[in-house]
């Protein structure tokens, strides 16, 4: 048998060559490399070692900071995320994590970072270099906004829908006389937006959109529409105003069946920079010169938007209100109105994705063309469910799916539609 003293001299021996206490001097070493100003050399060593020490926390802390200021912040990212997943609340760690984040341009996760320092590190230098670097962060995007953007955005549908055999979804006329007629459609859409930031305050918008709708059916009935924006904003103090002009045609059978131009105007108050108000009109008249029959309304629209950032949380709320004056051959002029109101949030849940559901309900009022004096009321309702995964810095994927509801007093009937959605969002 092995006396104590024999006995006591291994356990020494395991100790000292045990991963553990090599990976302690290991530890020291490039501490000490990196102390004397020896960075590559000590991001070096930290390599070689860190298929075997990742996981400690010591040396991840480290080799994070390393391999940030040697130039690697993806690795850099990766070896902090380690530590924090260990003490969520090591302010230190997530500060290192957002430098390695601006170097990487996540400026949104970087973002994160920082406020997250604010949170758990109330009242320290740490605290404070956060706060400066939002403001950095900030005044980054300022700059960015004051050259230009560009948005490319293109759409693929396909659906069901149980009667085809509507007018204008637009202005509420979804029920023509006829039978009803179950079909499934594919929608074709693309959009360009380019909008040019002169300054902080004031910037120039052009966007261009065609949407081409085929039904599957020998019922032929396509539609094509063809829709162009330019205007201009601008801010004074906590007020924004935009002013674009639209204009908009739609084809039917290869016929002019609509065209809408549209004067519009949107001021807005940021109540702070989580919360902002805004009410816009519109005037607005509609050609139809197929049905020879022309519009003219007036719509109101309210809307405020809210944000929680720590959350990730994001609601839109909106109700309008228009009254329109239409003149047509039968029954002759007449007065419509309409309501409009709807919800629409956005919930990240992770740092690239997020949910985004909605609900929106439309209510349209108008004479009968074959009855004077007889009002018809058309309403509808609209869900959507949909995702965003932004899987490159620029670049989004964007599956929906929509479900709407259409009555008609008028016609008697009601008709829902099933529609999944495909989109892809470029900036380039």
């Amino acid at each position: 048998m092995l006396c104590n003293s024999s006995i006591y001299m291994m356990l020494l021996l395991s100790i000292a060559t045990s991963p553990l206490a090599f990976g302690d001097a290991t530890i020291d070493e490039i501490r000490q490399l990196s102390h004397e100003n020896k960075v590559a050399e000590a991001f070096a060593k930290a390599t070689e070692v860190s298929s075997t020490l990742a996981g400690n926390p010591n040396f991840d802390f480290l080799y994070g900071t390393l391999a940030r200021r040697v130039g690697h912040p993806e690795v850099a990212v990766l070896a902090l995320e380690r530590v924090i997943l260990r003490n969520p609340r090591d302010a230190l760690s997530v500060y290192e994590r957002g430098l390695a984040l601006l170097e990487t341009k996540d400026l949104i996760s970087a973002r994160k970072s920082f406020e997250r320092v604010i949170e758990i590190d109330t009242n320290t230098t740490l605290n404070s270099n956060a706060v400066q670097l939002l403001d950095t962060i900030d005044r980054g995007q300022t700059e960015k906004e004051t050259n230009s953007e560009t948005w490319l955005d293109s759409r693929f549908d396909i659906g069901f829908n149980s009667n085809v055999n509507t007018g204008s979804a637009d202005t509420g006329e979804f029920f023509t006389q006829g039978p009803e007629v179950k079909d499934g459609f594919v929608n074709l859409s693309g959009a360009f937006l380019f909008e040019k930031y002169f300054s902080q305050n004031s910037a120039l918008f052009v966007s261009f959109v065609t949407d081409n709708r085929k039904n599957f059916r020998s019922f032929d009935w396509d539609s094509n529409l063809f829709a162009g924006r330019i205007g201009g904003e601008f801010a004074i103090g906590d007020f924004e105003v935009r002013i674009p002009f639209d204009c908009e045609v739609l084809l039917n059978a290869y016929e002019f069946a609509r065209i809408i131009a549209t004067l519009s105007i949107d001021a807005a108050y940021n109540w702070n920079k989580f919360n902002h108000t805004s009410l816009s009109t519109r005037i607005q008249p509609k050609f139809y010169p197929v049905e020879d029959n022309n519009h003219f309304s007036l719509p109101v629209v309210l809307s405020h938007e809210y944000k929680n950032v720590r959350q990730g949380l994001q609601v839109n709320a909106e109700i309008g209100y228009a009254r329109g004056f239409a003149y047509t051959n039968n029954p002759g002029p007449f007065v419509n109105s309409y309501l409009d109101t709807g919800v629409l949030l956005s919930w990240e849940f992770a740092d690239t994705h997020f949910l985004l559901p909605s609900v929106r309900f439309k209510s349209w009022e108008f004479p009968v063309s074959s009855n004077v004096g007889e009002v018809r009321r058309d309403q509808s309702v609209e869900t959507r469910l949909g995702y965003e995964w932004r899987f490159a810095r620029d670049w989004s994927l964007l599956p929906m799916f929509i479900y709407t509801y259409n009555t008609s007093t008028d016609a008697d009937q009601s008709y829902s539609s099933y529609q999944a959605q495909l989109g892809l969002r470029v900036q380039l």
